[in-house]
């Protein structure tokens, strides 16, 4: 009797370690399947996956309406005159060597090249220390006042009616009589003479010189 007991449980427990065993076999094969094959036999992949897809969505759904919001803040908060013309002295790029426009180069002495080297490397505070030095001596040109009426708008502190006087000693026949005209509209415009920069806004669009086409969008602006 006590044979037939455990010639039973031998029986049941082979019984046990087949099931387990195929269970493990079916697992094995349905991983290979999966990461080899792309073949699933369940479906809880797919379900993970939409799930993904649609947080995806509403993730871009989220971006969209916050892109709208700052896009509709932007056009419609004001902007002055006075922040168009600051906008458009930081963004109006210039011959990078102040020396390069000059007709004679050979009496540069040493104060200017350290001007020109502040000018370069964006140190307008500095440039308009030098260069006001240079315009009070005996070799000033106009170039030197372009420079220092430019330095005097891109400097920390903007001085409007500084530059338009450092401007209005250039000679009418100045290699850079455009560049002088587009900076001293901008200066108008920053010290809220409105009318005076569209007169010389238009006069730049009308000539086609030196930034026509921002004068242009900055008439349309104002």
């Amino acid at each position: 009797m006590e044979t037939n007991k455990e010639s039973r449980y031998e029986e049941e427990n082979k019984l046990i370690l087949s099931y387990l065993a195929e269970q493990d076999l079916k697992k094995k094969y349905a991983a290979i399947l999966a990461n080899e094959h792309n073949v699933y036999r369940e479906k809880q992949p797919v379900i993970e996956k939409r799930k993904h897809v649609s947080w995806l969505k509403y993730a871009a759904a989220g971006i969209l309406i916050i892109a709208s919001i700052l896009v509709s803040n932007h056009f419609l908060r004001e902007v002055t005159p006075q922040q168009m013309a600051l906008e458009n002295i930081r963004n109006t790029q210039i011959l990078g060597d102040p020396s390069s426009m000059r007709k004679d180069n050979a009496y540069v002495e040493q104060m200017r090249i350290e001007a020109n080297y502040a000018f370069i490397n964006k140190n307008f505070d500095e440039s308009i220390r030098l260069f006001h030095q240079i315009v009070n001596s005996d070799k000033v040109d106009n170039v030197d006042y372009f420079y220092l009426g430019v330095s005097y708008l891109k400097g920390s502190n903007p001085q409007a009616k500084a530059a338009i006087d450092a401007f209005d000693k250039i000679a009418p026949n100045s290699v850079v009589v455009e560049e002088t005209k587009w900076f001293m509209a901008l200066a108008y415009l920053f010290d809220g003479d409105n009318q005076t920069a569209k007169t010389l806004l238009n006069e730049i669009i009308t000539a086609k010189s030196f930034k026509h086409r921002e004068a242009t969008e900055l008439i349309r602006a104002l």
